[in-house]
């Protein structure tokens, strides 16, 4: 996939992400960016490094101050940005930057018409208590192509410049309920169409959160797995470490950054005591819980450190414990398993 994202002026230091469904952490931009975050599509990423009450250019316009550092290529939502304070309305400045002048447009029209009586003022063509919408006037100026769905299905209906006899040209009984965009030839002789789905409600950012933190509860009952079977096997000291750091290294080679490797390493360093200062017939289940929980912990702090993790203090730790907790409950339901006699030894 050809990742597109648009910079509206040369001054921007963000630029916003194009493709259908937004494009995922680790993708390579055309200008060598890589993304340290997934970017929905029509959200922004940021092309330069932000710091923290630094302006956030769009249109070469100030959308806002980075409310904290913003490293380049992360997504650069709401949450990360604060507005400065109103100013008074006796302190308003008034614009006095000219225009840039422009050279003048050849070989373009500009596709509008006047009304009857030789006005500009807006009339409304159609009075349906049913949607109309996408117009498109044809190169004559004569007609107006449009979508509408007072059929009972979403058609694509033809009527004069004027609004006069509205005509179902599409007559398609599977019209998609959807997003619609219309197009004349060039000689008006054919209207070109295309429909789609709305966009998935997984391109929204607060749907993609709430899938991350899903994501994580699986990832820890996975290291909680993890966890009773070092604890069954009785590895070493330093296994809990060993095993962590192993498992950091796919995010740390995906998104460039290292942090994940040291507070790994740390996180298993604590889990290895922890386990180690209980009685043998309580560490698997400790080992479930305390390998869960601190793993979780760790790869949180550490996507925090870069300055990528828009989630609060108590929803990080909530998300930690609620992984222990389940680590735990695995710990306890494999503790409570019936033991399976070896072959060829009786049953007492």
């Amino acid at each position: 996939m050809t990742p597109h994202t648009i910079r509206m002026d040369e001054r921007d230091n963000v630029a916003i992400v194009a493709n259908d469904g937004g494009l995922p952490a680790g993708t390579v931009l055309a200008s060598g960016l890589r993304l340290r975050d997934q970017v929905p599509q029509g959200h922004k990423v940021a092309l330069v490094d932000i710091a923290a009450g630094e302006t956030v250019r769009r249109y070469n316009v100030s959308i806002g101050l980075a409310a904290r550092d913003i490293p380049a290529g992360s997504w650069v939502h709401e949450r990360l940005l604060q507005m400065p304070a109103a100013r008074s309305l006796e302190g308003l400045p008034i614009a006095d930057r000219p225009a840039p002048a422009l050279p003048p447009l050849s070989g373009y029209t500009f596709q509008g018409f006047r009304n009857a009586d030789g006005s500009g003022v807006p009339v409304r063509l159609t009075d349906n208590p049913a949607n109309d919408w996408v117009p498109a006037v044809s190169p004559d100026g004569t007609k107006v192509a449009f979508v509408s769905d007072r059929s009972g299905e979403t058609e694509i209906w033809l009527m004069g410049i004027d609004g006069s006899n509205p005509v179902n040209i599409s007559n398609n009984p599977f019209g998609w309920d959807g997003t619609w965009a219309l197009a004349w030839s060039p000689d008006g002789s054919k209207i070109v169409y295309v429909e789609g789905d709305y966009p998935g409600a997984e391109s929204s950012g607060w749907v993609q959160e709430d899938l991350f933190a899903a994501e994580l509860l699986l990832f820890g009952l996975a290291l909680a797995v993890l966890g009773i079977l070092i604890a069954a096997l009785g590895a070493p000291i330093g296994s809990f470490t060993t095993v962590l750091a192993i498992v950091a290294l796919e995010p740390a080679f995906a998104s460039g950054d290292w942090r994940y490797i040291p507070a790994a390493i740390i996180g298993g360093l604590i889990t290895d005591g922890i386990v180690r200062s209980v009685r043998l017939r309580w560490r698997p289940r400790v080992a479930a819980a305390a390998f869960a929980g601190i793993g979780i912990l760790s790869f949180l702090l550490a996507i925090g450190a870069g300055g990528t993790l828009v989630w609060s203090v108590t929803l990080v730790f909530g998300v930690a414990v609620a992984s222990a907790l389940l680590g735990w409950a695995l710990g306890e339901l494999v503790e409570r398993l019936p033991a399976r006699a070896p072959r060829g030894t009786p049953n007492a």
